[in-house]
């Protein structure tokens, strides 16, 4: 997977930067945001073994085959790797199980996809388990400016199968975050 930016006026030659694969790896880039800072975020998904940091460190994350595993990185503006996050569903999901991503003025990440089973939604230490009530469900999430778990809730029906296939919004999300939460 690449990441391509221009020339910037003031800053001299864009950037090329890249993550490499093993054991196998696919992988699906659906949403590439910024935030006020210049900071860069990708959203999508993958199976297998990638290393997300485009740099000359190592930053492994892997995923099961088939499952669709969503992932989240984020860059400073010159394309050095901040961190990176994956939700990893328990049951297998087609190709539209991609991660949509928003970024709030406060660096807030607000991510949705689809997930099948139940899923721990928290990608830090923590548990925060939602289950489809069909054979996939989609999720709404929101992580902070340093990728720890805020909220997640499933939106979905019983039986079919549920997608999202983009996410957009108008800021502040504030109300409908607290909404959500009540």
């Amino acid at each position: 997977m690449c990441l391509f930016e221009g020339e910037r006026p003031g800053s001299g030659p864009g950037m090329a930067k890249g993550f490499l694969g093993t054991a196998n790896p696919s992988y699906d880039l659906s949403s590439v945001k910024k935030d006020a800072s210049g900071n860069i975020y990708l959203g999508g998904k993958f199976d297998g073994t990638i290393d997300f940091d485009p740099g000359p460190g190592v930053f492994n994350m892997s995923g099961p085959a088939g499952t669709g595993t969503g992932f989240f990185v984020k860059l400073d503006p010159f394309g050095n790797f901040l961190l990176a996050r994956s939700i990893i569903t328990s049951t297998i999901i087609n190709t539209r199980g991609s991660t949509y991503l928003e970024v709030d003025p406060a660096g807030n990440v607000y991510a949705s996809g689809v997930f099948g089973g139940t899923t721990d939604m928290d990608p830090g230490a923590g548990t925060f388990n939602l289950t489809a009530q069909g054979s996939s469900d989609v999720y709404f999430l929101k992580l902070d400016t340093n990728g720890n778990f805020v909220f997640a809730q499933r939106m979905g029906s019983t039986g079919t199968a549920d997608y999202v296939n983009d996410m957009s919004f108008t800021l502040p999300v504030y109300p409908f975050h607290q909404k959500l939460q009540t």
